[in-house]
């Protein structure tokens, strides 16, 4: 009976323990389950804030570049505080950026935002660069001051999306734009048998705008012409900072990716000068191709982008298919040239442009704009946007 009466206490006690180890641990849970919430809360919090802060990033960026924040680039005390409308809720601050000297750095802003939610607070500092969706090669022909047709044949396509490059005009919808701040007679000229499938534009305030165009193409007898709402203007033109442009690019050789910059270039004869990767090339004093020119990488124009910024006229009258873009807005520059078929892809702005070339159809320039360097975006309005290049958040 002893030894019963034993057996039955310690049944009571393991039960009692356990059921005491079972409440602890269901406490435990409980304690666990709601420290789990309270960390999901706060994360939640965190999270709501950090969102709202980078959103009144966005919102900044938004304001710049519509024009409700305007920097004064001259002011180096300026700053401007906004605080977000909406959803949302959050406050910020928009600065110059400045180096470490205290110099204003042109362009650059730096963006401070923070938001509250649920007693904590989320700070983002974003620092944004300035750059303008009209980019000098968002024409097919841009010519500050004219351009010349002649006898060319002009026309587009998209390196993005087209497949094959087109070897002869007049299949690339209607889409290729040439453009001056000409507004006088003759702005833009057509001879005969030249051709613009596409669209002129002139220079603001000419009206109507058809009359700065003269055409006299018997191909394209209408082509729809607008004038630009402002002038075409571009920053100037520079070699970058520490490059020196003294040797010339005159002969056969192989350039690999990056940026080069040659007091020439001089291409004639059998020189031939191939692209391995995207090129970005300045000319300071001489542009001329003559011989075969370039190699681009993949033949998208986009990876040859030649800036000259001589004052001398420039030719280009390559005997083999050129792919790029270039820039010359200090130059008259001639494309093609009579008795050679010269075929070219891209774009070229320049202070005046002169396509040359005979009325037989197997002598004359076929200039094919790429719509791919076009500017996502750009229109003729003075379009900008602030890309981000600089980000933390706390």
């Amino acid at each position: 009976m002893k030894s019963h009466t034993s057996r039955s206490g310690q049944t009571l006690i393991m039960s009692t323990t356990l059921v005491i180890v079972l409440l602890l641990l269901a406490t435990a849970l409980i304690d666990l389950a709601g420290s789990a919430r309270n960390a999901a809360r706060r994360q939640q919090q965190k999270l709501a804030q950090s969102n709202w802060a980078e959103a009144a990033v966005q919102e900044a960026r938004d304001r710049l570049a519509v024009g409700t924040i305007v920097p004064n680039d001259n002011d180096s005390a300026w700053t401007f505080p906004f605080s977000t409308t909406g959803l949302i809720t959050a406050t910020g601050t928009v600065k110059l950026l400045k180096d470490t000297s205290g110099v204003v750095i042109p362009g650059r802003y730096e963006l401070i935002t923070s938001a509250n939610a649920g007693g904590g607070t989320a700070t983002v500092t974003a620092v944004v660069r300035k750059h303008s969706l009209l980019g000098p090669f968002n024409w097919g022909l841009c010519g500050y001051n004219g351009v010349d047709i002649r006898y060319a044949l002009v026309d587009s396509y998209n390196s993005a999306t087209d497949l094959t490059l087109p070897l002869s005009a007049g299949a690339g919808g209607l889409a290729a734009m040439v453009a001056t701040n000409g507004t006088g007679a003759n702005s833009i000229q057509l001879f005969s048998t030249g051709a613009l499938y596409g669209e002129a534009i002139v220079g603001p305030g000419t009206s109507p705008p058809s009359d700065a165009l003269s055409n006299a193409s018997t191909i394209t007898t209408f082509v729809p012409v607008s004038a630009n709402p402002s002038s075409v203007t571009f920053a100037t033109l520079a070699l970058p900072t520490g490059m020196a442009a003294t040797a010339d690019l005159d002969s056969t050789r192989t350039l690999a990716a990056g940026t080069y910059g040659f007091d020439e270039i001089d291409l004639k004869g059998t020189d031939l000068v191939t692209c391995t990767g995207p090129v970005v090339i300045y000319a300071a004093t001489k542009l001329q191709i003559s011989g075969p020119g370039f190699v681009t990488a993949n033949n998208l124009p986009a990876n040859l982008l030649i800036y000259y910024l001589g004052t001398d006229s420039a030719e280009l009258s390559p005997k083999s298919a050129f792919l790029g873009a270039i820039w010359a807005p200090n130059a008259q520059v001639q494309l093609g040239k009579r008795n050679q078929l010269t075929l070219m892809y891209g774009a070229v702005t320049a202070k005046t442009i002169r396509c040359e070339g005979n009325e037989n159809d197997s002598q004359r320039l076929n200039f094919f704009q790429d719509r791919a360097l076009r500017q996502p975006g750009a229109d003729w309005a003075d379009h900008t946007y602030f890309r981000l290049i600089a980000w933390d958040a706390r």
